[in-house]
Formats: C-alpha cells, sequence, structure tokens
C-alpha cells in the first residue's frame, strides 16, 4: 500500500510544528517507496519554507529523494476529468444534502 502526503503533513514535520512529532514517526515507519505526493505540495512547500529556511527546503528534497518518495503529476489534459468528478461529485451532494443547496443558505 502506497500513503499519500498532504501538503499540511510535510510542513508539520519540516517546521516543527505543534504536531510535527505525530507526523514525523508514522513517515519515519513507512518502508522507502511507498510514499507519495503531489508535485503541486512540492511547489507549496518550496513556496513556504525556502523565503526562510532555504538549506531546510534543500535537506527535505534531499531527503524525499533519499526515501524513494514518489511524486505524482497530473498533465493539463488530465485535470479536464477532474473538473467533471466535482462536478458529478457535487450535484450527488447537493442531491442528497438540502443543507448543502446554495438556494438555501443565506
Amino acid at each position: 500500500m502506497k500513503y499519500l502526503v498532504d501538503t499540511n503533513v510535510w510542513l508539520q514535520a519540516i517546521l516543527g510544528r505543534s504536531h510535527a512529532h505525530d507526523v514525523v514517526r508514522p513517515l519515519n515507519e513507512v518502508k522507502p517507496g511507498l510514499l507519495a505526493t503531489t508535485d503541486f505540495t512540492l511547489h507549496t512547500v518550496g513556496i513556504r519554507v525556502t523565503p526562510t529556511k532555504p538549506d531546510q527546503f534543500i535537506s527535505f528534497l534531499d531527503d524525499l529523494i533519499a526515501r524513494r518518495v514518489n511524486t505524482l503529476h497530473l498533465a493539463a489534459s488530465d485535470l479536464r476529468a477532474v473538473v467533471k468528478t466535482m462536478q458529478t461529485l457535487d450535484s450527488i451532494l447537493m442531491t442528497r444534502c438540502s443543507m448543502c443547496r446554495p438556494n438555501d443558505m443565506t
């Protein structure tokens, strides 16, 4: 099983936020090659960390490479399917949840 790691999880660990210990231990317990992240996440972490801690961002990248963390990409042509899926899910949710309907919200 592979695990997709969110931006906030990486930032907790890199910046030593209040829940860093909660995310670092499980990340370290996963075998190399079983973690994945998105290119969007990598860019977001870089934008957030580099201005104040560029060495930490380089260290983060080195760790990702050493642990063989997979980077997932979506081509622009694939984003059409994402939009369709979001619209479908939104439609399903709106029909099942009357409180979610925009017309009912004031």
